[in-house]
């Protein structure tokens, strides 16, 4: 048998607030969360699902060591530290065999952009080395690592999920633990807006994941961590797990662009994260997918999930109620099947009331549904082209 990872702690930060258990209950609600901004010259009615504020944010903080840190930082730790304390791994883990991945797309534009100003108002002497630091994509992996004292492996990517590369560290011997997380942020909203409204890929609808009616994403943003443990580890030190991690996979889309999907390659990735949990698709009780609210995309995830499942399981996703959370999403999905498994039931799919014709696939809508015993998978599309699967359960 493979290697599989406890997860011992969970936090992040949404458009429901800061707390994993926020996130829950709001996805348990069924409720479209965030914000409606007004038609504004050539852009039309939108919403987004921003996540509160710096202030709200900063004074749940320890160990801000430097002046004015970006909202990728304050989010990431916010999210991070939350996952410590649950985990209840201060003086507990050993932070030698401990490490961090992380995963991002963008973000900190606040600080290049306040910088910039500071040059052309000021002049170079007005800006700092630590100014130019905070500016670097990974300053916040090793923000993390060093405030929590992990020496273990540091992985940064761009783009895709890498809940996978942490559960192989653990196999490989490489680390006992990883604190695994992602982070998005749109502190230039005016900006991202505009970029995502000239590729027609918002919108003010309501409507959700797989509806009939849906044709945009929902922007947002968002941090969320979840802490993997060897099991035998996790036992010694006398924690608790909330689920297992027990397989991935990754399979690259052969689609022509970001806002598109292959159902073939889809379901060839739900595939190999069943073989490589060494569990069969009747194992499946629940599917939480990407559910972008791209007409397209989500087209070719139902398309799939019927490739691969003769009965298909009870699917939901998160980005009806939370938004697309872009780095942190896969992540938040991961959080909530944990739940959901150790709950037996299922949150619906927020705004969604009628599922594009011509598919069976159960999506959960109106309401939490029960959910019988068995394994979970967590579907995660990225706008570099990969697809991931990963396999949770809620016994080892």
């Amino acid at each position: 048998m493979k290697g599989i990872a406890a997860v011992t702690g969970t936090g992040c930060v949404t458009v429901a607030g800061a707390g994993a258990g926020l996130a829950w209950d709001a996805l348990l609600r069924g409720e479209v969360l965030g914000q409606v901004h007004p038609a504004e010259g050539d852009m039309p009615e939108h919403r987004t699902a921003r996540a509160p504020g710096n202030a709200a944010l900063e004074p749940g903080l320890t160990g801000l060591s430097y002046p004015r840190p970006s909202r990728t930082t304050i989010m990431s730790m916010a999210a991070a530290q939350e996952c410590w304390r649950n985990a209840g791994a201060e003086g507990k883990i050993d932070q030698d065999r401990t490490g961090c991945s992380m995963s991002r797309n963008f973000g900190q534009h606040d600080v290049v952009a306040q910088y910039n100003r500071v040059l052309w108002d000021k002049g170079p002497a007005s800006v700092s080395g630590l100014q130019f630091v905070q500016t670097i994509g990974n300053t916040v992996l090793g923000k993390i690592s060093l405030d929590f004292h992990l020496r273990g492996p540091g992985i940064l990517n761009f783009g895709a999920p890498i809940l996978g590369v942490a559960l192989e560290n653990l196999r490989d011997g490489d680390a006992d633990g990883v604190l695994a997380g992602g982070v998005d942020e749109l502190s230039l909203y005016a900006l991202t807006r505009v970029c995502l409204g000239g590729l027609a890929v918002t919108s003010g609808d309501p409507s959700g994941p797989y509806d009939a009616r849906r044709h945009g994403l929902l922007p947002g943003e968002g941090a969320a961590f979840l802490m993997l443990e060897k099991p035998e580890t996790a036992r010694a030190r006398g924690a608790q797990a909330l689920g297992y991690l027990r397989g991935h996979a990754a399979v690259t889309d052969r689609s022509n662009s970001s806002f598109d999907r292959n159902a073939d390659d889809i379901a060839e990735c739900m595939r190999r994260a069943m073989q490589d949990a060494e569990i069969g698709s009747g194992d499946i009780a629940l599917i939480c997918g990407a559910g972008t609210r791209l007409a397209c995309v989500d087209r070719a995830e139902l398309q799939a999930i019927e490739k691969v499942f003769s009965a298909p399981p009870p699917l939901y996703s998160c980005k009806g109620a939370l938004g697309e959370t872009w780095g942190a999403s896969a992540y938040v999905s991961a959080i909530s099947v944990v739940r959901a498994l150790a709950a037996g039931v299922a949150p619906p799919t927020a705004g969604t009331a009628e599922v594009e014709a011509g598919f069976r696939v159960p999506v959960v809508m109106d309401r939490p549904a029960p959910i019988g015993k068995g394994a979970a998978i967590v579907l995660s599309f990225d706008m570099s082209g990969q697809n991931s699967a990963y396999i949770f359960t809620a016994e080892p």
